[in-house]
């Protein structure tokens, strides 16, 4: 079943990837973004596990853009979060893929590009997806 993204999405998910690569950490994404591009629903944040340290990762993560984002980590949970805002060309571009014609500015205070990251220390058997076989 292929799963239809953005290219604000798309060009998200490109550095999470470059980072993960940099750092040789499997990465995945899970939650309610993937229930939601399945349902063919707005996505409004992603939530990333990945096999290692998720705070190291998000660092990495933020550094792939300019101007680089702020990281909240709690390292309790070994979770980090960061809040990115598109520069202005980009919130355009998202503004004219956005299908209910929802102004960007409320898109981003409700949380759009805010990604998470959670380390997944337990064992080694990467996390499937509805999408996988089992």
């Amino acid at each position: 079943m292929p799963i239809t993204c953005s290219p604000n999405e798309l060009m998200i998910l490109e550095k999470i990837s470059k980072a993960a690569r940099a750092l040789n950490m499997e990465c995945y994404v899970i939650g309610g973004f993937v229930r939601d591009k399945i349902l063919g629903r707005q996505t409004k944040d992603m939530d990333i596990v990945c096999i290692g340290d998720g705070i190291k990762l998000a660092e990495e993560v933020a550094k792939q853009f300019t101007p680089q984002p702020q990281v909240n980590f709690f390292k309790n949970f070994g979770t980090a979060q960061i809040k990115i805002e598109l520069p202005k060309q980009q919130e355009d571009s998202f503004k004219s893929e956005n299908a209910d014609n929802t102004p960007v500015p409320s898109l981003l205070e409700r949380g759009w590009g805010e990604v998470s990251s959670k380390s997944k220390t337990t064992h080694n058997t990467p996390v499937p997806t509805p999408l996988e076989k089992g």
